[in-house]
């Protein structure tokens, strides 16, 4: 207790709030009030990315932003579709988005144009607002002959990739669409405001841009196709005669 020199002498009482800004001792802040030995809890979010025929996506880039100074955070789907994002301090907000772009083609054939053609001309409307999604070669948000010319050059070959998408969009598996029929704009990310808890529904529909009719192929490097090659042919013989037309009949070898 301090004394003057006359002898007074008098107390104060004070509270002391430490706060770990960046983190370092790995417990968050600790506010006023709060027991200073008590951790801050730390919880998970994970989801699946999966296409809409219920086939999972794996090799997709998965970011998670925050205001935390460690953010932003990547992860890649498993061969299952499936993230985890671990050791997350609550009462913090957060936003995952996926990516993806790779291997423009694959899917990508002309019955995939033939089929937006008809959506456009109103001749055979899609009725997936996923496919619907899958025929913005622009990222326009609509569907247009534009779209066509931009697929058309890449099963051309000339170009390589689209000029503004990426080949693989991807939307908020909760994301209810007001139209179906348009389906733009959509919810593309997933944000959690002052999370709470563990988070284990954080799924993703993974659309493939350019497949309408859903021919894309997970493995396609893969020799899985069946080989209808033969090395030999047989053709059944008969007598020829000058300036004679004939018809030879041909049979496959087995």
């Amino acid at each position: 207790m301090p004394t003057d020199l006359a002898g007074n002498q008098d107390f104060c009482t004070t509270h002391i709030n430490v706060q770990d800004n960046n983190n370092t001792c790995g417990f968050g802040n600790i506010d006023e009030g709060e027991d200073e030995g008590e951790e801050s809890k730390k919880v998970s979010v994970s989801g699946a990315i999966k296409m809409e025929s219920n086939e999972t996506v794996e090799n997709v880039a998965l970011m998670l932003a925050s205001q935390q100074p460690e953010f932003p955070k990547y992860i890649y789907s498993n061969e299952q579709g499936e993230y985890t994002f671990n050791d997350l301090i609550t009462q913090n907000d957060y936003t995952i988005t996926p990516s993806k772009n790779d291997d423009y083609l694959n899917g990508l054939s002309t019955l995939d144009l033939i089929l937006i053609q008809r959506h456009i001309l109103g001749v055979k409307k899609l009725e997936s607002p996923y496919k619907i999604i899958a025929c913005d070669a622009n990222s326009d948000d609509k569907v247009t002959a534009s779209d066509l010319v931009a697929f058309r050059k890449l099963i051309l070959g000339l170009t390589d990739k689209l000029a503004n998408s990426d080949s693989w969009k991807f939307v908020d598996k909760s994301h209810q669409f007001a139209d179906p029929t348009k389906p733009f704009p959509y919810q593309s990310s997933i944000g959690m405001g002052s999370l709470e808890h563990n988070v284990s529904n954080g799924d993703f529909v993974a659309v493939k841009v350019g497949d309408i009719n859903a021919s894309y192929q997970r493995n396609a490097q893969s020799n899985e196709a069946e080989n209808r090659s033969r090395t030999s042919m047989m053709y059944a013989s008969t007598a020829l005669k000058a300036g004679e037309t004939i018809t030879v009949p041909f049979e496959v070898a087995r």
